[in-house]
C-alpha cells in the first residue's frame, strides 16, 4: 500500500508540473509580448510606463505560478507523508525460517536454536 501511495503521489506531482509548466509558458508569452509591444525598442522603459508595469505584471505573474507550483507540490507530498504514517509501521520481526520439506537446511547447521545466529563467543 505504501509503494502505491508514493507512486501515485509521483505521478501526482509530475501532472501538476506539466500542468504549472503550462501556466508558466503562456504567462511568460502573453506577458513577455505585452511588455515588449509597450516599449520603444533601443530605450529602457520609463518608471511607471505601460510597458514598465506589463513587465512587473509579467515577472509577478512568473513569481506567483511558481509559489502556487510549489504549494500544491509540497501539499501532495505531505498528503503522502501523512498516508505514509497512516497505513502503519514495519514489522519488527522476520518470520522464523522453514524448510518446507526440502532436503537443503534453511539456516547453517551451527544457527539452529540459538540466539546468536550461531555466533561464538
Amino acid at each position: 500500500m505504501r509503494k502505491f501511495i508514493w507512486w501515485g503521489t509521483g505521478i501526482a506531482v509530475a501532472l501538476w508540473s506539466i500542468v504549472a509548466f503550462v501556466a508558466y509558458s503562456l504567462v511568460d508569452l502573453f506577458g513577455s509580448s505585452a511588455a515588449g509591444l509597450s516599449t520603444v525598442p533601443g530605450f529602457t522603459p520609463d518608471s511607471y510606463s505601460v510597458g514598465w508595469f506589463a513587465d512587473a505584471l509579467h515577472n509577478l505573474g512568473l513569481s506567483v505560478v511558481f509559489l502556487v507550483w510549489l504549494v500544491g507540490a509540497l501539499g501532495l507530498l505531505a498528503g503522502a507523508g501523512i498516508g505514509h504514517a497512516l497505513t502503519g509501521g514495519r514489522r519488527d520481526t522476520l518470520p522464523e525460517r522453514r524448510s518446507w520439506g526440502s532436503s537443503i537446511p534453511s539456516g547453517p547447521p551451527s544457527a539452529a536454536g540459538r540466539p546468536d545466529h550461531g555466533r561464538r563467543r
